[in-house]
């Protein structure tokens, strides 16, 4: 349906369903690590019109959550208290219980707030900077490029920031870019947003905690299968339909209205929003926050299958061809917006 449908038409509206007009009570479970529903879960929370919803944003992956005895236990209590208007206490429950990710490390798993988010953090830039690699707090004064092959299932490009204190992302991600391509009409980005240790390993989130020494013995490459494991963020986007919806984008949260095609000329650069997904993830002193660039899957993870090959199976193919530059510094404002909390 997408290669009949490529653009936004009546056809995809009749499959959205109006959340403004659910007004009943609503128990919202979420998960910043599984690849398909974390986006959308979290903006069906905000759009729902019911005045009794409650959130519960997890570390784990969706099976084993519903499965655990004490999460059927408190779904159990908002059913009786909802359903059957049992006086058990449930109304007493906050709104919003949320975990924050440390991918390697201690995940925080029990913090409790009155809305979600719980704070609106102002966008923190890092820009850019194609000649040393780095993500720097100020604009670079010269302007710089870098390339990568943009059909090279092995080439990309990546920008580094080194944590000086304590950093916490809490919310949605978005790059801007400055970038054109050397050949055809279009071009497909990926990125991926992820934390390294001192010595420059990925570090990654199980999860399936219980799995987690399984999990390992699948490296290759050095990367993980993204069914599995978490890294951070992730974003893709095709440079024709970087028109953006003015009334749903904010600066951290662009929305793509793909109503129309936008074809770019090659050697021409062109700026757009690569938004990427939310998530929750500290970032300690001395680790290293990666803005990984690629034409295809980017990150320290597999790419998911869609299937095998074939006219109804196989994966959408991207437009790109030829190299793509990243544009930096001076009248080219490359930069990555962050969510990070105050």
């Amino acid at each position: 349906m997408l290669r009949r449908h490529p653009l936004d038409n009546a056809y995809w509206a009749d499959k959205r369903a109006d959340l403004s007009a659910v007004d009943i009570p609503a128990y919202v479970v979420a998960s910043w690590s599984n690849p398909i529903h974390a986006r959308s879960t979290l903006r069906a929370f905000d759009e729902l019109a019911s005045e009794r919803k409650w959130l519960r944003l997890h570390n784990t992956q969706e099976w084993v959550d519903i499965a655990t005895p004490e999460n059927v236990d408190d779904l159990r209590l908002f059913f009786d208290r909802c359903l059957k208007g049992e006086d058990n206490g449930w109304d007493s429950t906050p709104r919003v219980r949320y975990a924050v990710l440390d991918p390697g490390g201690q995940d925080d798993v029990h913090r409790t707030a009155d809305t979600w988010p719980p704070v609106r953090p102002a966008p923190t830039t890092l820009y850019l900077d194609a000649v040393s690699g780095r993500l720097t707090k100020d604009q670079p004064a010269a302007e710089s490029s870098v390339s990568y092959s943009a059909t090279d299932p092995a080439a990309s490009v990546t920008f580094r920031y080194t944590a000086e204190q304590e950093t916490e992302l809490l919310g949605p991600l978005n790059v801007r870019l400055w970038i054109e391509t050397s050949e055809g009409n279009d071009l497909d980005l990926f990125a991926a947003v992820y934390k390294t240790d001192a010595d420059g390993r990925p570090l990654r989130h199980f999860m399936f905690p219980a799995l987690e020494e399984f999990v390992r013995s699948l490296e290759q490459d050095g990367k993980l299968p993204s069914a599995l494991a978490y890294a951070g963020p992730l974003g893709r986007i095709r440079a024709s339909h970087r028109a953006l919806d003015p009334d749903k984008s904010t600066t951290l949260e662009p929305y793509l209205s793909h109503e129309r095609e936008d074809l770019v000329e090659p050697g021409i650069p062109v700026q757009l929003d690569l938004g990427l997904w939310p998530t929750g993830m500290l970032i300690h002193p001395g680790e290293t926050l990666v803005l990984e660039i690629a034409g295809h899957f980017a990150g320290p993870l597999t790419p998911p299958r869609t299937g095998q090959a074939g006219p109804d199976t196989s994966e959408l193919p991207t437009r790109n061809a030829g190299t793509h530059t990243i544009r930096t510094g001076g009248r080219f404002g490359s930069c990555v917006l962050l969510p990070i909390v105050p």
